[in-house]
């Protein structure tokens, strides 16, 4: 049992559980990375049990082929690397072989560090981290904190990726509502994440909210590099996609605008990524014989703010409008760059956008609609540059995570203190 009152003095010792994390790129790694190191700046011991990268290609990352497991200082944060088998995420079995390899894989280093810990942060999805940090709470007989940045099996349904009358969101509900009831406290990224576990029926006070953000000092750092030359895109209105290229995110709508601005000299779009729709969409594009989409392969974090820069907008779409919840972690990083953006999406993303003046928003993902929206924009460049400086001052005043590894402190504080 902890006081509170003299709990800013010690040196907690925190365990993140992620799937996860550098040199793999994304959102999930962004931020279980970025709150990890600002907690150990901070004066904490956190250490992390992850897999070996192999996200989101599917192949381990050179560097990592080593046959066992793995210990690393980053940051000043210890990482435990376990096996795992590396798999694309085409299919819905393979990607449950690659949740549950790296359960028993990290559940077997977790055994081993017994006495180490005062606290645990499991960051989901997968549900299987959840029953990772559900059972080494047990074994090591300390509280565990539940990190909410999708709700599974929800977030498959909506983005039609699995059926609602399916095993999978059957039996994955009912195990999602048993990690929430387990855990000691629940943390989403989203005030409408925190809406809809409530409505399953968990108490408020059970839940804070953790915001996604932006490495403030990453963006500071970034290396600097001329994307224009490098592509030959100078004197273009320049519209970017950096992301995952999956099937939640609509990168299609991007093709098939730039179908209909094909005649349009001084429009041209870049496709920075990788993802399992890729494929397909460079077969798209080549099969239109598109000259003004340019697909670049998945980039270091320490390139993307300078490729933003280089940017006039950034094109964020989704796949539907039932992903209410969702909040893009690029929608973040561009305003990190103070790059103006067309969101197409809705729910409170849309709320976001539209409150703070950061960007245009479309609810229609109509590939009309999108060219008659990005016409519009480009003849107005002052409209751009406030939309880009409303974006920059939010995320720097809200959503810097240095800040927000704060609130995360104070979360643990209040959950040790019980």
């Amino acid at each position: 049992m902890y006081n509170k009152a003299e709990m800013s003095d010690k040196k907690i010792r925190i365990l993140f559980l992620t799937h996860y994390y550098p040199p793999e790129t994304g959102g999930a790694a962004a931020r279980i990375s970025g709150l990890a190191k600002w907690l150990a700046k901070y004066g904490h011991a956190v250490s992390v049990i992850t897999g070996f990268p192999n996200y989101p290609m599917g192949k381990i990352y050179p560097g990592y082929e080593s046959s066992s497991a793995k210990y690393e200082m980053v940051d000043g944060v210890k990482v435990y690397r376990a096996k795992v088998i590396a798999a694309s995420y085409k299919s819905i079995i393979v990607r449950l072989l690659n949740y549950f390899t790296l359960l028993i894989t990290s559940l077997w280093i977790g055994l081993r560090k017994r006495n180490q810990f005062d606290i645990i942060i499991a960051s989901s999805p997968p549900l299987t981290i959840g029953i990772l940090g559900h059972i080494l709470s047990g074994i090591y007989r300390i509280p565990w904190i539940f990190d909410i940045r999708d709700i599974w099996p929800d977030v498959g349904v909506e983005a039609g990726i699995i059926k609602e009358s399916s095993f999978i969101n059957r039996w994955g509900g009912k195990l999602a509502n048993y990690l929430y009831k387990k855990a000691d406290r629940i943390i989403p990224v989203t005030k409408s994440k925190k809406t809809k576990i409530v409505q399953y029926g968990f108490a408020e006070d059970k839940i804070s909210i953790v915001e996604n953000g932006i490495d403030s000092d990453i963006v500071e750092q970034s290396i600097i590099k001329d994307w224009r030359t490098e592509y030959n895109l100078e004197g273009k209105f320049l519209l970017t996609y950096a992301g995952l290229i999956g099937k939640a995110q609509g990168v299609h709508y991007i093709i098939e605008t730039a179908r209909l601005l094909q005649d349009t000299d001084d429009i041209h779009f870049l496709v920075v990524g990788e993802g399992v729709n890729k494929e397909a969409l460079v077969k798209r594009a080549n099969s239109l014989q598109l000259k003004n989409v340019t697909f670049v392969d998945l980039q270091p974090k320490e390139m993307v703010p300078a490729l933003l820069r280089s940017s006039d907008i950034g094109i964020i779409p989704l796949v539907n409008n039932n992903l209410k919840d969702a909040i893009p972690s690029k929608l973040l990083e561009a305003w990190s760059c103070q790059l103006p953006v067309i969101l197409i999406a809705g729910g409170e993303a849309q709320e976001i956008v539209t409150d703070i003046g950061g960007g245009a928003v479309l609810n229609s993902n109509d590939p009309k609609t999108i060219k008659k929206l990005i016409i519009e924009l480009k003849d107005q460049p002052s409209k751009l540059e406030e939309f880009g400086l409303n974006g920059y001052n939010y995320v720097m005043e809200n959503l810097d995570r240095k800040q927000l590894a704060r609130k995360l402190e104070e979360v643990i504080y209040q959950v040790l203190s019980k």
